[in-house]
């Protein structure tokens, strides 16, 4: 739908300002080309591919993902096959149910990545169609845990709303979350501490949230299908050298953060 994919597109323009000054100018996000429907290519519906500097230097692409209920980032590698995974029955899915499966980043040159959070935008086409909710994002990170012997998906945590309420009770009301958006590791390593979210995958889950629970709580039971979710991710190579500097500052001073972990 042409109307709802330049909405999506306005609205990442628009957060990226605010990412833009949260920085001090130093992530410099060039023009966004117009989101498209990739859902018959990729695990999840929409995306648009931006191109990023930090302090001048050409750093890549910001890969912009649109997730609707159910969608995910995940894939199978040769390291990681779904028939030799433990899946828990609610990351199981019918469509494209490798999805799930968490893939390497450290081996692909992925030293860390950023996930900044944007908007949730009502795709409802007979109520409110096209209202965004800024900072209101709740994605589930998952990754892999030896279990007996075998690897399991399990959660690593939550990225936005650090409550799976805080966003639904934003999206019903139309209220932001709480806080204002910063962005989040999804991967890397503190200095204090070992490496986090290697391997890992994305994803649109129902928070915990059935059809009984989305109607008791908002009124519908098909909530969450009409809520499209869309943030960013920014890989971070070993030669960035700009942008290492800049994610630290950030993070010294509290304006990147971990996921949310129970």
């Amino acid at each position: 739908m042409k109307e709802l994919t330049q909405a999506m597109t306005e609205n990442i323009r628009r957060m990226l300002s605010f990412y833009h000054d949260l920085s001090a100018g130093s992530l410099e996000f060039e023009e966004v080309p117009e989101v498209q429907d990739v859902s018959k290519q990729k695990p999840y519906s929409y995306r648009t591919d931006v191109p990023v500097k930090c302090i001048g230097q050409d750093i890549g692409k910001l890969t912009v993902i649109g997730f609707r209920l159910g969608d995910g980032t995940g894939a199978e590698s040769d390291q990681y096959k779904l028939r030799d995974l433990i899946v828990p029955g609610k990351y199981i899915f019918e469509t494209k149910p490798e999805k799930v499966v968490p893939r390497e980043k450290l081996r692909n040159g992925v030293h860390a990545e950023l996930m900044f959070p944007m908007f949730t935008i009502n795709a409802d086409s007979g109520n409110a169609f096209g209202e965004v909710y800024d900072n209101s994002v709740c994605l589930e990170e998952l990754t892999l845990a030896s279990t007996e012997g075998q690897m399991k998906i399990v959660r690593y945590g939550l990225l936005g709303a650090g409550d799976p309420q805080w966003f639904m009770e934003a999206c019903e009301s139309g209220a932001r979350v709480v806080g204002k958006p910063s962005p989040m590791f999804t991967t890397g390593q503190l200095p204090w501490g070992p490496r986090f979210g290697d391997p890992h995958s994305v994803v649109y889950t129902n928070l915990g949230y059935g059809r009984d629970a989305q109607k008791g709580m908002a009124g519908d039971p098909d909530f969450l299908e009409k809520r499209i979710q869309v943030a960013g991710f920014l890989p971070i190579g070993g030669q960035s050298g700009y942008l290492h500097s800049v994610v630290n500052r950030m993070f010294d001073r509290g304006q990147i953060r971990m996921p949310y972990q129970e």
